[in-house]
C-alpha cells in the first residue's frame, strides 16, 4: 500500500468523524447543554440500583450518581430514551441540565475564595 493512500484514507476518517461529532452535539450545545446530559428525578423509594438499572435498561448512560436526592444525571444514547424511561412509575421528572458558565476567577488551594497577584507575584486574599 502506497504512503499516500495512507495519507488519504486517515484524512477521510479523521473527516468523517469530525463531522459525526458536530452532528451529534449540535443540538445539546444550541440548548445550553453541550454534553447532552438529562437529569432523571425518582420517587423517594426508588434504590440506587434500581435507578442505574431503570437508566441503562432505556438506553442511557448514568454520568452521575446524585441518588442522596432521588436523581441521576445520564446521556440518553438512543432517541426512545425519554418514552421508554418515563413509561415507569418510579421517574418523577426528566429534564435537561443547564450549563452554568462560571465567573472565570480561581480559587485559592484552601477555598477561601478569589486571589489577586501583588506586582511582586504574591498573592493576596481579595477583600470581600
Amino acid at each position: 500500500m502506497s504512503k499516500t493512500s495512507i495519507t488519504v484514507k486517515r484524512l477521510s476518517l479523521f473527516v468523517a468523524a469530525f463531522a459525526a461529532a458536530c452532528v451529534l452535539a449540535g443540538s445539546a450545545s444550541a440548548a445550553g447543554n453541550p454534553f447532552g446530559v438529562t437529569m432523571v428525578r425518582f420517587s423517594p423509594q426508588t434504590s440506587p440500583a434500581k435507578m442505574h438499572s431503570q437508566v441503562e435498561a432505556a438506553g442511557g448512560l448514568v454520568v452521575g450518581d446524585l441518588s442522596a436526592i432521588d436523581a441521576l444525571a445520564v446521556v440518553p444514547r438512543t432517541r426512545s430514551f425519554d418514552a421508554r424511561l418515563t413509561s415507569s412509575g418510579s421517574v418523577r421528572a426528566l429534564f435537561p441540565d443547564t450549563l452554568i458558565a462560571g465567573d472565570g476567577e480561581a480559587d485559592s488551594p484552601r477555598g477561601r475564595g478569589p486571589l489577586e497577584r501583588s506586582d511582586r507575584g504574591s498573592e493576596r486574599r481579595r477583600p470581600a
